[in-house]
């Protein structure tokens, strides 16, 4: 995951078995714990059974709602339509 002007970026595997770059504008107030939150993201889509290319999908999208905000405040309010919404907007 890397996050650079507001834009976050993870390069992966797509349910193809092609590499595939996501990208993610958002603005950024503190990118402490994107990495985390990406990584939790990811392995709570896949012991749910997602795919590995919506897990990623997932785990970017809860990193662009943590660098929202300071500490966790921003992932404490996330309600589950915003999270669809976000998760849909990454192709």
């Amino acid at each position: 995951l890397m996050m650079n002007e507001g834009i976050s970026t993870f390069l992966g595997q797509n349910g193809s078995g092609k590499t595939t770059l996501m990208k993610l504008i958002s603005k950024v107030i503190d990118p402490t714990g994107a990495g985390d939150v990406f990584g939790g993201g990811f392995v709570s889509g896949m012991a749910e059974g997602l795919s590995v290319y919506d897990s990623m999908r997932r785990g970017t999208a809860l990193a662009s709602f943590c660098i929202e905000d300071f500490g966790v405040s921003r992932l404490l309010n996330i309600r589950p339509e915003e999270l669809e919404e976000r998760m849909n907007s990454i192709k």
